[in-house]
């Protein structure tokens, strides 16, 4: 398993938690890649406003919320941690 650099790793849970957070973002893509990244396309010529992006499927929706609710009960432990400790 490759090492990655986890910033906010003061103690060896949070940088296993990190390490999952990590892990599960780049499982599900939910992070790009430096490759992977693609040029925006131009807007047509005459149009004011911004172009959204096209709607996520269900499985790029539930993954997206999945890793945020993740995210906020690893914030939840860290801040347990800064407050109890």
């Amino acid at each position: 398993m490759a090492t990655v650099h986890v910033p906010f790793t003061s103690t060896p849970h949070a940088a296993a938690l990190a390490r999952i957070l990590h892990v599960t973002q780049q499982a599900w893509g939910l992070k790009p890649r430096k490759d992977r990244l693609q040029s925006p396309v131009p807007a047509p010529a005459g149009t004011d406003m911004p172009s959204r992006p096209p709607p996520l499927s269900r499985r790029a929706r539930l993954a997206r919320a999945a890793a945020r609710a993740f995210e906020a009960q690893v914030m939840a432990i860290r801040c347990r941690q800064v407050f109890v400790a």
